[in-house]
């Protein structure tokens, strides 16, 4: 499993505040993680209130394509930007940007929580903020991109999040957003 863990520097109670991907994408990628996984990281942790942002500035950017991101054991997630998230997210929230963040036939498979775009949302805290903006997650013209999970017990699947839970006073801000020509669960 690859993660971020944000952590104190040193003696000093100084925190990374931000995460930020700009522009960043990957194609033909196969990440297969035990716990968590995801096209950037598999996990995002931290108790801060700061955030981990993804910004596109060019029209249409493929942020992610012809991928597999799977996690594997039987209480894991999985995601097209991050498996798990403790911590807020940001997708396009540039002041006037109105550019579209494309995962495109990017298949995700988790053992209990699987999204197009994060698996699974956990807060503990009133912090955090997210907020996502103009995403598109789709299959290929005559294909279809597959999101799905294989625990039998309880599991949760969604073409942009698979499972939010959270605190109270945590916003959500979810806008301008497409799945399109995506299967989810077989």
């Amino acid at each position: 499993d690859i993660g971020i863990l944000l952590q104190p520097y040193g003696n000093e109670q100084t925190v990374y505040p931000y995460n930020t991907f700009t522009n960043c994408s990957f194609r033909n990628l196969t990440v297969r993680g035990q716990e968590n996984a995801g096209g950037f990281c598999g996990c995002i942790d931290g108790k801060v209130t700061n955030q981990n942002n993804l910004n596109v500035t060019t029209q249409n950017f493929i942020v992610g394509q012809d991928s597999t991101i799977s996690a594997i054991q039987g209480n894991s997630s999985a995601g097209g930007l991050f498996g798990y998230a403790r911590r807020g997210v940001a997708i396009n929230t540039v002041s006037g940007t109105t550019y579209t963040a494309i995962w495109e036939n990017v298949n995700v498979e988790a053992g209990q929580y699987s999204g197009g775009i994060i698996g699974q949302i956990y807060t503990d805290s009133s912090s955090p903020y997210y907020k996502i903006r103009n995403v598109r997650v789709s299959g290929k013209t005559g294909t279809k991109s597959l999101t799905k999970v294989r625990s039998n017990g309880e599991k949760y699947t969604g073409g942009l999040i698979g499972k939010i839970s959270f605190a109270s006073g945590v916003t959500f801000n979810i806008l301008d957003c497409e799945v399109q020509n995506t299967q989810i669960n077989e």
